[in-house]
């Protein structure tokens, strides 16, 4: 495997995996993530507006977050410093900035085909599930297009045959 893929994914999964974390604490001292899913249910709220509540309603899931990518960024930039390291940390942020930009959009994915909304536990799994999904793809695809790499499978055989 290329250095740069090898750490690519504790890179970016200890940030939504403190997101939902802080989710969790934010539910158990006043309950808003029940809340959150509440407003969900009510109808679609547009898109500004959802984001601003999802960020009133759960403070520690974005502090948790934010301190989790200061110190995973701390930690790459001291411990290496390299241009590898450099394109991880870029790729790393890429895929949080983007999803935590659309996890509002997670909110009816959760109570899809649902009268009722989800136990919390259940929609903290499904939130940090969407999350790592979306932050795992966006930071692959944003590595790829900064290394050229990974070549697809055939390119990857033509190159090895010589052809």
């Amino acid at each position: 495997m290329h250095a740069p893929w090898k750490g690519l994914l504790p890179c970016v999964a200890t940030t939504p995996v403190a997101g939902a974390l802080g989710a969790a604490v934010d539910e158990r001292l006043h309950q808003s993530l029940s809340l959150w899913l509440g407003l969900c249910r009510r109808g679609a709220l547009p898109y500004g507006e959802a984001l601003w509540l999802q960020l009133q309603l759960m403070p520690f899931a974005l502090i948790f977050m934010l301190a989790t990518a200061f110190a995973g960024t701390l930690w790459a930039v001291l411990r290496t410093g390299t241009s590898a390291s450099a394109r991880m940390l870029l790729a790393g942020h890429a895929g949080c900035l983007v999803a935590t930009l659309l996890s509002p959009l997670v909110c009816p994915w959760l109570l899809a085909g649902g009268t009722t909304a989800p136990l919390a536990p259940v929609a903290l799994a499904g939130m940090l599930a969407s999350e790592l999904l979306l932050t795992v793809a966006v930071a692959w695809a944003v590595l790829a297009v900064a290394t050229g790499r990974p070549r697809s499978a055939p390119a990857l055989h033509r190159t090895a045959a010589g052809t």
